[in-house]
């Protein structure tokens, strides 16, 4: 769904309220200290309510806790690393400063819930358990016939949750969701709206409340997505993003292999940002964000090391190793912080590479296919 849909359904009063699933939280990366999860604060600020159903917050607050685990584990081998190379003050540095992190979950999101103004509604106040079950054996959507059905328990719970506060307050609830199930059971609620995509809802909250400044910055920011010196500052922050990035590499091989990424890389000449789908996701009297999505060619370049199964010692026994190279076409979502608190009061009259003060990177996993692979010996003899 458009976000200009979306603003007419908002402006229309039909809805009354904005929730998210949980595939939403984890696309955006879990992050509830900023980023676009925390903008969610113009749902309020709309005059709409943002709900959370029980089911899906327990769902985030897991989510969260294995990520803040993912990160200390992280964590722990980095200071490892740092043990060898710098002073131990440094180290009680870097320790502390890690120590200082919200690491409590429940604690995160609650106080995340407050920064946004969510409010988390009970299933108990407005499903059944008898409600549950007659969808569950008569495979009625969220649930399927042909699926495990355990696995869409959440999904119906936290649906019909959704479904049944609508009813009560006789209102329309718009959902942010990319999953199938969600929007099988939209399509024959008279209650429920789905719209795949949070920055399409954020341009829209933007837009329903009539402001001048965010066109003023829409028109800024389209202005300066089309200069030079944007195209080269978005590119190096992607590329900083693929140095860090995990591809899945499929390769064929008649040996057992491991692989490592020797590098990824945006092919020259290769990045464009696709304007015209820019939009802006807050403006207030400091600051904005704004979202542009980008294409270019990832080229990577991978390292394949060799081995076969000794049948007597049970051990692998290395056998060579290999380079290959694969590109493939990429897609992805930039959403960008401007410092414009001269720009909204008219000292200046553009917005440039200056105003930036974060660009975050959505960027799902890359997949490489590098055919056929064995070990090089002829490599191996020149080496």
């Amino acid at each position: 769904m458009e976000n200009e849909k979306i603003k007419d359904l908002l402006a229309s009063g039909a809805v009354g309220a904005i929730t998210i699933d949980t595939n939403v939280f984890d696309a955006e990366g879990k992050n509830v200290q900023d980023g676009n999860l925390l903008l969610l604060r113009q749902v309020a600020q709309a005059g709409k309510q943002l709900l959370f159903s029980d089911m899906t917050a327990r769902e985030m607050e897991r989510h969260l806790r294995e990520k803040l685990e993912s990160t200390k584990a992280f964590d722990a081998k980095v200071l490892g690393r740092l043990k060898k190379l710098v002073p131990d003050d440094v180290i009680q540095s870097v320790t502390d400063a890690m120590d200082g992190q919200e690491q409590n979950p429940k604690a995160a999101l609650n106080n995340y819930f407050g920064n946004v103004s969510a409010t988390v509604i009970q299933a108990a106040d407005y499903t059944s358990i008898d409600e549950l079950m007659n969808r569950y054996f008569a495979a009625e959507p969220p649930f399927e016939a042909d699926a495990k059905k355990k696995a869409e328990f959440p999904d119906a719970i936290a649906l019909l949750t959704l479904e049944g506060w609508a009813k009560k307050h006789d209102t329309k609830v718009l959902c942010v969701s990319s999953d199938g199930d969600w929007k099988r059971y939209a399509e024959k609620s008279d209650r429920l709206i789905i719209a795949p995509e949070l920055k399409d809802v954020l341009a829209a909250l933007v837009r329903v409340r009539g402001e001048m400044l965010p066109d003023r910055v829409r028109v800024a920011a389209a202005s300066w997505l089309a200069s030079g010196p944007a195209k080269e500052q978005l590119e190096g922050a992607v590329q900083f993003e693929l140095d860090d990035h995990l591809p899945y590499v499929d390769a064929d091989s008649y040996c057992g292999f491991d692989e490592e990424v020797v590098e990824l890389f945006v092919r020259q000449d290769s990045f464009s940002l696709d304007v015209e789908s820019a939009a802006v996701l807050s403006a207030d009297a400091e600051e904005a964000v704004i979202s542009v999505s980008a294409s270019f060619v990832v080229d990577g370049k991978f390292a394949f090391s060799f081995f076969v199964r000794d049948s007597i010692d049970k051990d692998n026994v290395p056998v060579g190793h290999t380079y290959a190279e694969s590109a493939t076409d990429v897609r992805v979502e930039l959403s960008i912080t401007l410092d414009i608190e001269d720009f909204a009061t008219g000292k200046a009259s553009e917005l440039s590479s200056n105003d930036v003060t974060e660009i975050a990177v959505k960027m799902e996993r890359i997949d490489f296919n590098v055919g056929t692979v064995g070990p090089d010996y002829s490599r191996d003899e020149d080496d």
